[in-house]
């Protein structure tokens, strides 16, 4: 089909009316931030009146609690279904991805899935223009801001929503009800580790010559483990969904455990539900370090390949300020030191660590959710 028959082709299709159909789009499939709001959305009965439609990128399938679900269903996003929802949607709420919108009558909203920390030097990482005047959901304007630069976007061709993440709200909830997880390790308190990737194992790009900091040495990784043996700690290792883990050496460790995205689903559980659990956080160059500023709980960060990453992927330098109520960590002698802060309920960086909280956060509630899913609605009733 050439330009000028699928020109008219657009034209004519833009005549006819949008139908009640939203499009819901994560990475991983049926995760994050767009979970949260379709949950919010079919526990208000959105499902009644819309067609709720999952776009998935690896599993079509709908997750069984959803399959009985009134008016939800899914499709690939390189299938044809997807292509005409793309046409004839009336809302896309994506949290990864940026879908493919035809109609600028079509509302959009674009629920992120992190903050600025990396700076993207190659500006492979863009807002497409058929998304311009998207709303852009963020925790506050001071990170905003430079997530427009992160997404290489004229700040004034989206429209920013300080509304707060919506899958922040489980960090909130009570733990009362928690089942046990983890039963057959012997612990008194998690550590959990979420490194960002460095070596992808989809297209081996590599940002640094390590996998995971310090783990890379089954040495040293046995004097961690002994560390979190010796204070009842269990340290819950979740590399990145995109990371090559090959290189990490943690088998038949005591004190360490490694889980994927499989072992959520299949404990049914959240990686945030994970979070909330915790008693500490291990990271390094990943927001979801704003995220757990929510649960005032002691932070470090693994900056041991700190200044390769830089060079190769880049650190928003302006938002280092807010990462100074988090331990940093070059060698491993001073990860065991933290395990060893954490096991003896020590946080010397609390004030300072609240302190960013306040900055980086507009809200510190139970209410994102309802925030967005409100807005979206309203939108809704605009069309």
């Amino acid at each position: 089909m050439n330009n000028k028959v699928k020109r008219f082709a657009q034209k004519f299709i833009n005549k006819l009316p949008l139908k009640n159909i939203i499009i819901f789009e994560s990475h991983p499939d049926y995760s994050d931030n767009t979970k949260a709001v379709f949950d919010e959305m079919i526990k208000r009965g959105v499902n009644k009146d819309y067609k709720l439609v999952w776009v998935t990128h690896y599993n079509p399938e709908l997750p069984y609690e959803y399959k009985a679900l009134k008016n939800v269903s899914s499709c690939s996003i390189s299938g044809n279904k997807y292509k005409y929802y793309c046409l004839f949607s009336k809302a896309f709420i994506s949290c990864n991805y940026f879908l493919n919108r035809k109609r600028k009558e079509q509302y959009y909203i674009y629920l992120a899935h992190g903050s600025a920390l990396k700076a993207i030097k190659d500006n492979r990482i863009s807002i497409p223009e058929s998304v311009y005047g998207c709303d852009y959901v963020v925790i506050s304007e001071l990170l905003g801001k430079y997530e427009a630069m992160f997404y290489n976007c004229d700040v004034n061709n989206i429209n920013i929503l300080t509304y707060g993440y919506p899958r922040n709200d489980v960090l909130f909830k009570s733990s009362e009800n928690d089942a046990p997880i983890f039963g057959d390790y012997n612990y008194s308190k998690i550590i959990y580790w979420l490194p960002t990737f460095r070596q992808k194992k989809y297209d081996r790009i590599s940002y640094s010559d390590i996998s995971v900091p310090f783990i890379y040495n089954s040495e040293i990784a046995k004097k961690i483990n002994n560390a979190a043996k010796k204070n009842d700690i269990l340290i819950v290792l979740k590399p990145h969904p995109a990371q090559d883990v090959s290189n990490i050496k943690i088998d038949n460790m005591s004190n360490i455990v490694l889980i994927d995205n499989d072992y959520l689903i299949e404990n049914n559980i959240s990686n945030y539900d994970l979070l909330r659990r915790s008693d500490a956080l291990l990271s390094d160059y990943s927001s979801v370090v704003y995220d757990y500023y929510l649960c005032d709980k002691p932070v470090g960060l693994c900056w041991e390949d700190y200044e390769q990453y830089d060079k190769n992927e880049g650190i928003v330098k302006e938002v280092l300020p807010f990462l100074e109520g988090c331990k940093k960590l070059y060698k491993y002698e001073e990860l065991i030191d933290f395990i060893n802060s954490v096991g003896e309920g020590r946080d010397d960086l609390k004030e300072i660590r609240n302190k960013n909280k306040s900055e980086v956060h507009k809200y510190c509630d139970i209410n994102s959710c309802e925030r967005i899913v409100n807005h979206i609605l309203y939108k809704l009733q605009e069309l």
